[in-house]
């Protein structure tokens, strides 16, 4: 194992895990109204019925345990979104006006 500073060390743990729990999520995709809508890219509204962040954090919930704190999966979530739209693992599609969902 890697020698990470202790404050990393379990953000960098349940990354991988948090990654493709985003990626199912996105996958599946959000249920509006009984329809299948895209996630939004957005991260800023909280009232976003479409926004990613609330899902992806249930969806880690489930993964990691109760016994993690809700800032550390959050913290986790946002990082592994980051990181997933560095490396092209998610994309934000016509990001200003229209439906730019992840993909």
């Amino acid at each position: 194992m890697q020698n990470w500073p202790r404050a990393a060390r379990p953000l960098a743990c349940i990354l991988p895990s948090v990654e493709k729990v985003i990626l199912d999520v996105v996958d599946a995709g959000k249920i509006i109204n009984g329809t299948r809508e895209p996630y939004s890219p957005s991260t800023a509204g909280a009232s976003n019925a479409r926004a990613l962040k609330g899902d992806a954090i249930l969806a880690a919930r489930r993964v990691l345990g109760s016994q993690m704190p809700e800032k550390d999966i959050a913290a986790g979530v946002s990082a592994a979104v980051s990181e997933l739209l560095a490396k092209g693992g998610l994309v934000i599609l016509n990001p200003i006006g229209g439906k730019g969902p992840y993909r």
